[in-house]
């Protein structure tokens, strides 16, 4: 089936309180087939404090099985930090970057390209009432040759 391929989406920014005990959030930097809620198909930056000893993980999910890969890599909350996902002309492989560094390679779990992707921020609050719109983010781009539909 068709594949998202030939892409690059870039984010500059950084977020501004962490997620703990307290208040717990998951963040979701990517594409992403909803705006809100845990996505059943995406190729996504996931950070939270609970999972992953709260480093970003690198995540392709296809309905709702995804490949999470740990980046190594805990968000700061000072300075900002570039975040960027590139898909093969293929659309076969995407890697993952952070602040230029390749973190990940997924080849497995790839959503399809009909399934109607945005590319976006969001955050999802599971305990506590703070905020958690606690981020932010410079600029947010995203290039992509359109695939044969063949």
């Amino acid at each position: 089936y068709p594949r998202v391929a030939a892409l690059r989406m870039r984010v500059r920014g950084s977020l501004m309180t962490l997620s703990d005990a307290t208040n717990t959030y998951t963040a979701y930097v990517g594409l992403k087939e909803v705006i809100s809620g845990v996505p059943a198909n995406g190729i996504f930056f996931r950070y939270t404090n609970a999972v992953n000893g709260g480093r970003w993980q690198a995540v392709c999910r296809a309905s709702g099985v995804e490949t999470a890969v740990d980046t190594g890599v805990s968000p700061g909350t000072t300075g900002a930090e570039t975040l960027e996902i590139r898909g093969s002309s293929d659309g076969l492989t995407f890697t993952f970057f952070i602040n230029d560094t390749l973190v990940a390679t997924i080849t497995t779990n790839l959503p399809a390209i009909n399934v109607g992707f945005g590319a976006g921020i969001n955050f999802l609050r599971s305990v506590g009432t703070a905020a958690v719109n606690a981020a932010a983010y410079d600029y947010m781009v995203l290039e992509q040759d359109s695939p044969s539909r063949t």
